[in-house]
C-alpha cells in the first residue's frame, strides 16, 4: 500500500470552530495506521485526514483502546504473556495488534468532508478476563466510561476511567477531510458557506458554479496524451481543454463555434470519443447568430478541438503547443486566437477510424 500523508486528529465543536485538543501520532503498526485519542469537549470529535491525490482508502485506520481501560477492568498480564492472552473484548468493531499487546477500533473511512456529524460511534462493550471478572463500558456525556465492574463474581464500585483526559475515548467521531472555504481550482474538499461560487473559471472555457452552504469535492482530470485524428484530410490538434468532476454544483464547458467546428471527447491516453457537447445558437436583436458548443454536468471529460493543418500554419504558431502554467495542460493558447482558428475549420462530417 502507498504511504499515506500525516493524519491529524482535530477536535471541533458541532457548529463552531475550535482548536484541536491534541495531535495524533500517525503510528504505523503492523499493517494499521494508528490515530491517537484526545480530550474533546465537543459533542462530536473529529478525525481529520489530510487530503492528497494519492490518499490510500484501502489502508486500515484505527483508534487504540487504551490500556487504561484494561487496567480499570483489573486485567494484569503475567510475564511472557500478552494482553490478548488474558483478556477478551466484545461489542466493538476491533482487531488485536499482531503482537497481542494492543486492541484497535477500526475507523470507517469515506471520501467525505468533515461536517460535524457522527460517522463513527463507540457503543457499549465488555472487557473480560473470565466469567466472574469483567468490566462493562458505555457512552456517557460524550465519553466512554465504565458502567459496571464485577470482581470474583461480585459487583464492585465502578472505576473512574474514560473521563476527560488525554486517554479518553470519545463516544462519537466525525471522520473525513477538512473542507476549505477558499476555492482556487486545486483538488480537494470545499464548502461555500454563505457565498455561492458563480462561474469560476477553471481552465479556459470551463467554469464551476456551486450554491451557498454546500460541501463539494473538486477533482481536475489528468492531462491527456496527444490525440491522433485518423482521417482522409490533413487535420491536427488545435486545443485541448481539461475537464473536471465535482460532487455538488455543476461544471460548464463552452466552446464558441459552429457546425464546422470539430470537437471530440478525449481520455488521458489520447483516445478520442464522440463529441460530448451540444451546439447552442443564439441571435441578437438584428438576427445575427452566434454559436457555442456547450455541456453542463458534474463530470466533464477533456475535449480536443481540431483544425486543418494549413489553417493553423497561417497563425505563425501552432495552438496547443503552449502549456498553461496554471493547469499543466495544453489549454487554449490565447483563447480568442484559438477560437478564431476553430471557427474557420470545415469538415464536420469527418469520420474517426477506430
Amino acid at each position: 500500500m502507498k504511504k499515506v500523508l500525516a493524519l491529524v486528529l482535530a477536535v471541533i465543536m458541532v457548529c463552531t470552530m475550535a482548536m484541536a485538543a491534541n495531535l495524533n501520532t500517525d503510528t504505523k503498526t503492523t499493517g494499521y495506521t494508528v490515530i491517537s485519542v484526545g480530550e474533546s469537549d465537543s459533542a462530536v470529535a473529529a478525525i481529520e485526514f489530510t487530503y492528497a491525490d494519492d490518499f490510500d482508502f484501502d489502508e486500515t485506520y484505527v483508534l487504540t483502546l487504551n490500556k487504561e481501560y484494561f487496567d480499570a477492568a483489573g486485567v494484569t498480564v503475567p510475564t511472557g504473556k500478552t494482553l490478548k492472552d488474558v483478556a477478551t473484548v466484545s461489542g466493538l468493531n476491533g482487531v488485536w495488534a499482531k503482537d497481542g499487546n494492543a486492541y484497535y477500533l477500526v475507523i470507517p473511512v469515506a471520501d467525505k468532508a468533515l461536517d460535524g456529524k457522527a460517522d463513527f460511534t463507540v457503543g457499549s462493550f465488555t472487557i473480560k478476563m473470565d466469567a466472574t471478572n469483567y468490566a462493562e463500558f458505555s457512552a456517557k456525556d460524550g465519553k466512554v466510561v465504565m458502567t459496571k465492574l464485577v470482581v470474583g463474581g461480585l459487583n464492585k464500585a465502578v472505576v473512574a476511567v474514560g473521563e476527560k483526559n488525554a486517554k479518553a475515548l470519545d463516544a462519537a467521531y466525525d471522520v473525513g477531510f477538512k473542507a476549505s472555504e477558499t476555492f482556487a481550482g486545486a483538488n480537494g474538499w470545499y464548502v461555500t458557506k454563505n457565498g455561492a461560487i458563480d462561474k469560476y473559471p477553471i481552465t479556459g472555457l470551463l467554469t464551476l458554479s456551486v450554491p451557498a452552504k454546500t460541501y463539494f469535492k473538486f477533482t481536475k482530470n489528468a492531462d491527456s496524451a496527444a490525440p491522433v485524428l485518423k482521417t482522409t484530410g490533413n487535420y491536427q490538434d488545435s486545443a485541448t481543454i481539461i475537464g473536471a468532476t465535482v460532487t455538488a454544483g455543476s461544471l460548464t464547458l463552452t466552446v464558441p463555434g459552429d457546425k464546422d467546428t470539430i470537437i471530440y471527447g478525449l481520455d488521458k491516453n489520447g483516445k478520442l470519443y464522440a463529441n460530448p457537447t451540444t451546439l447552442v445558437v443564439t441571435a441578437d436583436a438584428n438576427g445575427v447568430e452566434t454559436g457555442a458548443w456547450t455541456v453542463t454536468g458534474t463530470s466533464i471529460m477533456n475535449v480536443a478541438i481540431f483544425a486543418k493543418a494549413e489553417t493553423i500554419a497561417t497563425t505563425g504558431t501552432t495552438p496547443g503547443t503552449t502549456t498553461n502554467p496554471g493547469t499543466g495542460a495544453n489549454d487554449v493558447v490565447g483563447v480568442a486566437a484559438a477560437l478564431a482558428v476553430v471557427a474557420l475549420v470545415s469538415g464536420a462530417a469527418i469520420s474517426l477510424k477506430k
